[in-house]
């Protein structure tokens, strides 16, 4: 049976003086079997109530791969990007690649080898730039979009292309690699997942066990009943030849042989009924059967069966549960055991904790201050333990870290959708962590006017951390603390003053 599924690939430039390369290169693509979506191409989606060119960040965001295309036009700017105000004053061509970027896509980005040519001039000397001699429709817009993202860390895959034959040979040998490098990973992170998880099955409660036993066809099912079986026949066999230990020598020689024979045995339908829970469990988790099983029948202190980042980046999250919207319920911060319950190394004394439901496996954690949303964080953090209902980030196990959070709020970001922000909640006194506060701002400033601007930095530093989260960025209390701290740095000589 074929699948009509085809990859889906968003292409990203601006659109005047470019419109036969998007055209040629849709038709490129489309005929390597995938799905290119363009703006300005028939049945491009459309979302009622949205601009045309917000519209396409939708669009994007359904995508697996982003193909981007740098020229010289810039492109016209637009204010109202709702719902992504994030993105006004930028050209369409601006915002779909910093969106890409923003959601963690697959990236490639195409430059023009005119464009890539003119910003080594432009960054080794911006004053004499303007008296160059430029190319026809060239924009220092274009110029200052190219080296936004040059300048990324961790560095994005960038190439410059003279004309149209060169980005279709580049593509080809990109998707070709990707293919096989999503393939191979595929199958490592298969074999190791469906390894750990058969063990933890295998000695799981009866419950978990009969969830996966289901999911398997009934040629397994059968196998995995027959094992079962012929694994008590052996068992019941054993104990009856224990009890003959008391005979004689030549009695005891053949027991022991036996014993030796039988426990081959058993050894041999252990590895085999492995093997077909292994099988079970592949075809399970097709269907995101065990792990529904998993989150349902285990708590936090199980959940690092599935900690490994390696994991959390790979393929799986291809699986049809990604296309869900997470949701939190409640971000807060806990003191954890650095060994698990089941003897698992955790690795970390203290974490955030994130509750909710639809997490998919690649998702991101991301945070912003509530009071200066410039600080977004837009990549996020890939978490420590993850579950469909349940993240762990490992944080400082100081105190200060989760008064400090107070402003802040999080989301989880799936590989094609993300969650409400939503304010982090903690159980605390405020009186008391109030006063704390003001007792480490009072030893600040105590230190600070006997010019031990040494011992006065960490008093500081902490006293702004806390009543940032506790009073806000326009409370005096915080604005004295922050201010000395800064002080304090520039005395001692840690920061210099600009």
């Amino acid at each position: 049976m074929s699948s009509a599924y085809k990859l889906p690939i968003f292409l990203s430039s601006a659109h005047y003086g470019l419109e036969d390369l998007r055209a040629e290169l849709k038709d490129y693509l489309d005929g390597l079997g995938v799905a290119c979506f363009v703006s300005s191409e028939q049945g491009f989606p459309d979302y009622p109530g949205m601009a045309p060119y917000a519209s396409c960040l939708r669009v994007l965001e359904q995508s697996m791969i982003v193909v981007g295309v740098i020229d010289r036009r810039y492109g016209k700017k637009f204010t109202n990007w709702d719902p992504y105000p994030e993105y006004a004053g930028l050209s369409p061509t601006h915002a779909e690649l910093r969106h890409a970027v923003k959601t963690g896509k697959r990236f490639l980005l195409y430059v023009r080898d005119q464009v890539q040519n003119y910003y080594d001039l432009y960054r080794e000397n911006r004053d004499a730039f303007d008296g160059l001699h430029l190319p026809e429709g060239l924009d220092t817009d274009s110029l200052e979009m190219y080296r936004e993202f040059k300048l990324l860390e961790p560095g994005l895959w960038i190439a410059s292309f003279r004309d149209i034959r060169d980005v279709k040979s580049s593509l080809q040998q990109r998707l070709l690699n990707d293919l096989y490098q999503a393939m191979l990973q595929r199958e490592v992170t298969t074999n190791a997942t469906v390894e750990t998880l058969t063990n933890a099955f295998v000695k799981s409660d009866p419950a978990l066990r009969d969830a996966v036993i289901k999911a398997a066809d009934p040629q397994v099912r059968k196998q995995i009943e027959v094992f079962d079986g012929q694994l008590a026949e052996l068992q019941t066999r054993r104990a009856e030849l224990e009890a003959t230990k008391d005979r004689t020598a030549q009695e005891v020689t053949v027991v022991q042989e036996q014993m030796k024979t039988l426990e081959e045995n058993r050894a041999r339908l252990n590895s085999l009924l492995q093997i077909a829970f292994g099988r079970a469990l592949a075809g399970a988790l097709a269907g995101g059967l065990p792990l529904i099983a998993i989150h349902r029948t285990t708590g936090p202190d199980s959940l690092p069966t599935l900690s490994d980042q390696d994991v959390a980046r790979s393929g799986l999250h291809f699986s049809g549960f990604s296309q869900a919207t997470p949701v939190i319920k409640r971000v807060t911060w806990a003191r954890v055991p650095r060994r698990a319950t089941d003897g698992t190394w955790r690795g970390y004394d203290a974490c955030l904790q994130i509750f909710g439901q639809n997490f998919a496996p690649g998702c991101k954690i991301q945070v912003r201050h509530r009071d200066d949303p410039t600080t977004e964080n837009n990549f996020g953090w890939t978490p420590n333990v993850y579950s469909g209902h349940y993240l762990e980030l490992s944080t400082n196990t100081s105190d200060e870290s989760p008064i400090g959070d107070l402003v802040c709020d999080y989301r989880v970001a799936n590989p094609l959708r993300s969650s409400d922000w939503v304010p982090f909640s903690y159980d605390y006194d405020p009186a008391a962590e109030i006063a704390r506060a003001e007792a480490l701002l009072a030893e600040g400033e105590k230190a600070f006017g006997d010019k031990r601007y040494q011992e006065a930095i960490e008093p500081l530093r902490s006293a702004h951390v806390r009543l940032h989260g506790l009073v806000g960025k326009s409370d005096s209390r915080w604005q004295r603390a922050h201010h000395l701290w800064q002080e304090a740095l520039f005395e001692t000589g840690t920061w210099k003053r600009s």
